[in-house]
């Protein structure tokens, strides 16, 4: 079985599987706000905050999984190695957020109109808030990223940007938590972060509305970055041992359902190199399935997916709920009948943002951090 497990194949710098997990994710939060809106129960459906953490799992996971094989030619003592990750991941994010941020900003009044009368009229029991006042202050701490520490700014537009301001604090500590992983090793950096959680929970959880620090959301990074050690791990010994911390003492503090969401990550990330060992041909297939050309599309649309699919629901939505006929409907036929009308306006949107904004910026950066003709590494 040790001989199984040292095979993991890292030169390509890619997890196929993991690109149609990251798919999944996204499609679970679409549907998944679009259930809610419509008030329909379904229950994991009904969850899409759960999909966000598996998104969070996945960040740690592939920011330390990139280090990692990026060591030998960029060591991790290095400012200059800090610089270059830094600008990577503001050239993957900030410029289609900086043009999704300037619709919603633009057109504010319109959205948080159009949420307020959808959900008004469709599910009267989901909580909103309709007081959303964007100022010059709020837009700078916007483009600066700094707004997800402040519980006012953390959710006054139409866009899911908690979570993306979230990540660029994880960014900022990641090089700092990935020397301290080294040093310390992963009971004591997975006890530490523990702390840390257990910590902000008791002091300055109240305020926000959505987990928009990182102390309230470390354990969840962190349990993607040790998951990461144990997949690069060529000893069983090790990889089971790196899993048990991440399942157990991670994830100790965690809601259940937060704590399920782990193991699935968990399960998922390893799938390439468990489940033929488990399964055998069957889990073969499952991987090939997972890595397949259809759900690693999703996974290169997630983000725009993610980011974008606000600024067409709430409009699509007040539309369909001046329709009396549909507002009459149950809320399961209001679900079948919006939810593939929006994925089909948000997949051929987000085809656009992706080719159009994405791919560009993502090789500008590339182009601007070497100097050179565009190199081979992914952009995580």
């Amino acid at each position: 079985m040790t001989e199984q497990f040292s095979k993991i194949d890292v030169s390509s710098h890619e997890i196929p599987a993991l690109d149609g997990l990251r798919g999944l994710l996204a499609l679970w939060v679409v549907l998944g706000h679009a259930s809610i809106y419509c008030g329909v129960n379904i229950a994991v459906l009904n969850s899409p905050g759960l999909a966000v953490v598996g998104f969070m799992m996945l960040s740690g996971f592939l920011m330390a999984f990139h280090y990692r094989i990026r060591e030998a030619k960029e060591p991790w003592e290095s400012p200059y190695t800090w610089l270059k990750f830094f600008m990577r991941r503001f050239f993957r994010l900030a410029p289609l957020y900086y043009f999704l941020l300037a619709i919603s900003i633009s057109l504010n009044d319109f959205f948080s109109f159009a949420e307020v009368k959808s959900l008004a009229a469709l599910n009267p029991n989901v909580e909103y808030n309709d007081a959303k006042v964007i100022g010059l202050k709020s837009i700078l701490l916007h483009i600066s990223f700094l707004f997800s520490a402040f519980p006012s700014e953390a959710n006054n537009n139409s866009l899911p940007d908690w979570s993306l301001g979230l990540e660029m604090q994880f960014y900022a500590a990641f090089p700092f938590l990935m020397l301290a992983y080294r040093r310390i090793g992963a009971l004591l950096f997975g006890l530490l972060c523990l702390a840390v959680y257990a910590a902000a929970q008791h002091c300055c959880s109240a305020p926000y509305v959505f987990p928009s620090i990182l102390p309230l959301t470390i354990t969840m990074f962190a349990v993607g970055m040790v998951i990461s050690e144990s997949y690069l791990s060529t000893d069983i010994v090790s990889k089971s041992y790196l899993l048990i911390v991440a399942l157990l003492i991670l994830t100790l503090l965690m809601p259940p359902a937060l704590r399920l969401t782990a193991f699935v990550i968990v399960i998922s990330v390893n799938l390439g190199t468990m489940a033929p060992l488990i399964a055998g041909s069957f889990g073969s297939r499952l991987v090939r399935l997972a890595g397949g050309r259809t759900l690693r599309t999703l996974g290169d649309l997630s983000y725009s997916i993610y980011l974008l699919h606000p600024l067409i629901l709430y409009p699509l939505l007040y539309c369909l709920t001046r329709i009396p006929i549909f507002v009459a409907m149950s809320p399961l036929s209001r679900f079948a009948i919006l939810a593939p009308i929006l994925a089909v306006l948000c997949y051929a949107t987000a085809f656009f943002t992706y080719r159009f904004i994405e791919i560009p910026f993502i090789a500008f950066g590339r182009t601007l951090i070497s100097g050179e003709k565009l190199n081979k590494l992914p952009a995580e």
